[in-house]
């Protein structure tokens, strides 16, 4: 059974995972909050057009598949 989409998103592809997600998945499901595998980055940008950004933004994420990946484990056999 596919797995189920995001909101307002259809799943385009399953794929099974490969070792490697295998195990960050494991290891980010048996250590929650842990922040292991998380990588974040906060800028402040005086006088940016915040609309202007959310639609480059989007444009960018609609081009590029692999910025709509989710990993989906629960309910699958």
């Amino acid at each position: 059974m596919p797995p189920s989409a995001a909101p307002g998103r259809a799943v385009e592809d399953a794929y099974p995972l490969t070792p490697l997600q295998e195990g960050i998945l494991f290891h980010s499901l048996s250590s929650p909050g842990t922040g292991t595998y998380v990588s974040q980055a906060v800028l402040t940008v005086a006088g940016a057009d915040v609309d202007r950004l959310e639609r480059a933004w989007q444009a960018v994420v609609d081009r590029h598949p692999a910025l709509r990946t989710a990993f989906a484990w629960q309910n699958l056999e």
